[in-house]
């Protein structure tokens, strides 16, 4: 009887060993997957090419893929995206639009691994792109392409539901055309009085922060000088050409542009002399360089209201003269201020 006892003890404690070797295989088994698909979500890199420092829209977009749990990289890059990609050994790859209104996203396609794919995530609202609106859905975007199994989490209650479009990748945008025309004052230190002169503008964007502008001017209401010979009036007519940047993002409601310009200046008199002097007329023709800023409020995407200021100087100032004797100059020191009416496309 003695020596049966432990014989059944020893039965019980092997088969306490086999559940408890079970229950941990068991366990080990059904964590694997869960650890092996955070292990390769965590693995997956994302490339954020960043164009400007301290891009708002950029950290929002940053800070939404950091959640999904991808790791994040941040890079400049002015090749396609696909080879700054490849280059970081990231699988995606997100860079702002050059309009700021949306991002350019490019993925390797999760199943077979070999295919690309170009979206665009776009805001087009009047009011400028919606930065939490744009990171979310580049965020779900990432999300179904590179973990297409994956659940789909709950929208947030506070999501816009403004629709986005996405759309096959299009060249980014290589430029703009602005017309202007204004209406406003030239002065000139020397004696003549304030002219009223029409302004017309054409420029071209090749950046947000580059261009150029051609420029010509021809009064409405011609200046005038007056002394003990007689009278003159004076009628400038301007030709310029502008380098020109701005200074606020492409998004602001506002422009604020500057330019340096040079050109020419003809300079028309016709006198009226007091008798017994004859009367008649001279022109005189001057270079002319000058510095401008614009000021403009954007009343729609096309259309924009502002005002622009003109400080300048010719090579050589225009003596205006009456029978030989020096009645005034004109061009030492040019100022102009015009209200302006401006389309851009």
């Amino acid at each position: 009887m003695r020596r049966g006892f432990p014989k059944q003890q020893r039965r019980g404690t092997f088969g306490v060993r086999h559940v408890l070797a079970l229950v941990v295989a068991l366990s080990v088994a059904s964590a694997s997957p869960a650890a092996a698909a955070a292990e390769s979500r965590q693995a997956l890199r994302v490339l954020l090419v960043i164009d400007r420092a301290n891009d708002p829209l950029m950290a929002r977009i940053q800070a939404e893929i950091a959640a999904l749990g991808l790791v994040v990289l941040s890079g400049n890059a002015t090749g396609p995206l696909e080879t700054s990609a490849r280059e970081q050994h990231a699988v995606a790859a997100v860079r702002v639009l050059p309009s700021r209104k949306g991002v350019e996203v490019w993925m390797a396609d999760a199943t077979t691994g070999r295919t690309l794919t170009r979206q665009l995530v776009v805001d087009e609202r009047t009011g400028g792109p919606d930065h939490t609106l744009v990171a979310l859905q580049t965020a779900e975007l990432l999300r179904t392409g590179l973990f297409p199994k994956a659940n789909k989490p709950a929208a947030p209650a506070a999501m816009p539901a403004t629709p986005v479009q996405v759309l096959p990748a299009l060249p980014p945008r290589t430029g703009e055309w602005r017309l202007r025309n204004g209406l406003g004052g030239l002065y000139s230190r020397g004696g003549v009085d304030t002219a009223m002169q029409d302004w017309l503008t054409i420029q071209r964007w090749w950046r947000h922060d580059l261009g150029v502008a051609l420029s010509a001017s021809l009064p409405i209401f011609r200046g005038s000088i007056s002394g003990p010979e007689g009278h003159s009036l004076v009628s400038p007519y301007l030709g310029t050409l502008e380098l020109c940047t701005s200074f606020l993002q492409e998004d602001s409601r506002w422009l604020l542009t500057g330019g340096l310009g040079a050109g020419l200046v003809m300079l028309r008199t016709e006198g009226r002399s007091a008798q017994p002097l004859q009367q008649g007329s001279a022109s005189a023709t001057s270079g002319i360089g000058y510095v401008r800023v614009e000021l403009a409020l954007k009343l729609s995407k096309w259309v924009n209201l502002g005002i622009t200021s003109a400080a300048g100087t010719t090579i050589l100032p225009v003596t205006i003269r009456f029978a030989g004797n020096q009645a005034g100059t004109w061009g030492s020191l040019i100022l102009a201020s015009f209200l302006q009416l401006g389309v851009d496309w």
